[in-house]
């Protein structure tokens, strides 16, 4: 009898994974449709957002949580269902990634950005992350 109560529980926890996954997915489409306000601001920020949109599928993930939804890189690896050490490995190479895709000149427009320095590190720092 035992056995059926742990295979109940093990099912309501997938169960209650599946939805919270799904809701941080619908938050996070509905963050990344809306439009900021602001002259040269909306320029970087869509920079930004196409930036993120075409990385990997993994790193993108990662970058959302970390930089929309404020985790740090332990509570995006918990969320995502990774080790902590893959999250951060994952998250500097996604950092790389970015820093290159913006810093190859005008994106859409842009002005170029740093994602190695200034506000993207503090973003990380006011976030919790350790670096």
């Amino acid at each position: 009898m035992w056995l059926f109560t742990i295979a109940t529980h093990v099912m309501a926890n997938n169960r209650r994974s599946r939805r919270r996954r799904s809701a941080l997915a619908a938050r996070l489409r509905v963050l990344l449709t809306e439009d900021p306000g602001g002259g040269d601001d909306v320029a970087d920020a869509q920079a930004v957002r196409d930036a993120v949109m075409r990385l990997p599928f993994t790193h993108r993930e990662l970058v959302m949580l970390i930089h929309w939804e404020q985790f740090n890189t332990q509570e995006a690896a918990e969320v995502l269902g990774i080790n902590p050490s893959t999250a951060r490995s994952r998250y500097a190479a996604a950092r790389v990634a970015l820093r290159e895709a913006l810093s190859e000149g005008e994106v859409d427009g842009a002005r170029k950005r740093d994602f190695g320095t200034s506000e993207f590190s503090a973003s990380r720092r006011s976030a919790g992350d350790v670096a």
